[in-house]
């Protein structure tokens, strides 16, 4: 007796060994996330998936089959049978196909062949009772789906077009755009992941080359370079300083970075971190004023200025004004910590220093001839 089409509860029930229990699960879980086309809807649920779909979880014990599994198997619309060598010797998936052909149910049976023997011997690994029926009703033979013949894939999508009565070209080619969304929207997002892992994950190293043209004046004792908020004491101005372990998340932003040392003019600067794992910056530091100048006043024994008088330090000359006061200038490769200096004028006795320091402020006292 057929039943009628207001008891149907649910799109099917999928019978199974519980030796192919994962194959089960699978399908189960294919089955009910599977979204339907636009024109369809869920006839039991009036959903967008192919829901509700029973698959028995527990062992069967003894008997018959139980009430419960009987209503099921008497309210779903479809029988799917997992074939195998398995499936052949099962007593109780054979009472299922049973009660379900004796409800007069035969063409919604879907036999899913799902190993090398089932795709042989098709019929060999159809459970006892739908195996001697198709024996004896060879007129009433069905249409089963292969797992090797279709692929897994599409094997699947043969069950529902079966289910659904839509044509399979269709739903496969349906199949394939989503598939290949979802493969696009999962590349996108795993490369926003790895973006995203890279940028805060991998550290950074910042690499400070320190360079200082000018080798003849004194090097300096307290050399400070200060990065970010932390401070390095550097030995040398000539020098090369590399500090690992920047956070990720430094990329794209700037740093701080400032320069001072005793000899030298104070630098600061910034350093914009970019997308690679090494970042590099060099600084040409540069000297202040202190070897730059020779100022000073000329006098007599008695303080009085000495206008007139010459003044020559190293290869430069000069002429003392009528303060008696004397200013040279030198650029920085001409700057050094001592200098040649004499000074000389007519009717006093010269006076000379082979290691004078630069300074602003420098006295030199001429005595006259007696």
């Amino acid at each position: 007796m057929n039943i009628e089409p207001y008891t149907m509860q649910r799109y099917a029930f999928i019978s199974y060994s519980h030796h192919d229990m994962r194959i089960a699960r699978w399908l189960h879980r294919k089955l009910e996330s599977y979204r339907l086309p636009a024109e369809i809807r869920n006839e039991f649920e009036e959903s967008r998936y192919l829901r509700p779909v029973f698959r028995d979880q527990d062992d069967l014990n003894a008997g018959i089959l139980s009430d419960e599994l009987a209503q099921h198997l008497k309210t779903s619309k479809f029988l799917i049978i997992i074939c195998s060598r398995n499936s052949a010797h099962s007593h109780w998936m054979s009472e299922e196909v049973r009660q379900f052909v004796e409800c007069g149910r035969l063409e919604y049976i879907i036999p899913v062949l799902v190993d090398d023997f089932a795709n042989s011997f098709p019929t060999e690994s159809f459970p006892e009772y739908l195996r001697e029926f198709t024996r004896t009703y060879p007129d009433r033979e069905l249409l089963a789906v292969s797992f090797k013949e279709n692929g897994r894939e599409q094997a699947f999508i043969r069950v529902v077009s079966r289910m659904l009565g839509v044509s399979f070209d269709v739903l496969w080619q349906r199949h394939r755009r989503a598939q290949r969304r979802k493969l696009t929207l999962t590349s996108i997002s795993v490369s926003m992941v790895a973006v995203l892992l890279y940028y805060l994950a991998m550290p950074i190293s910042l690499t400070v080359r320190l360079t200082d043209d000018v080798h003849n004046l004194p090097p300096t004792s307290d050399a400070i370079l200060t990065i970010g908020d932390v401070t390095y004491q550097i030995s040398r101005t000539d020098t090369m300083l590399c500090v690992e372990g920047f956070p990720g998340y430094y990329r794209g932003h700037s740093l701080q970075i400032r320069f001072t040392a005793t000899y030298y003019q104070p630098l600061e600067c910034s350093v914009r971190f970019g997308a690679g794992l090494r970042q590099k910056i060099q600084l040409t530091t540069k000297r202040d004023s202190t070897f730059a100048y020779f100022c000073g006043q000329v006098v007599d024994e008695q303080g009085c200025p000495v206008q007139g008088a010459q003044v020559t330090v190293d290869e430069s000359n000069g002429e003392t004004d009528e303060s008696g006061h004397f200013t040279f200038t030198f650029s920085t490769p001409e700057q050094r910590e001592y200098k040649f200096v004499k000074v000389t004028k007519p009717g006093y006795i010269p006076l000379t220093r082979s290691q004078e320091s630069p300074g602003k402020n420098i006295i030199y006292v001429l005595r006259r001839l007696q």
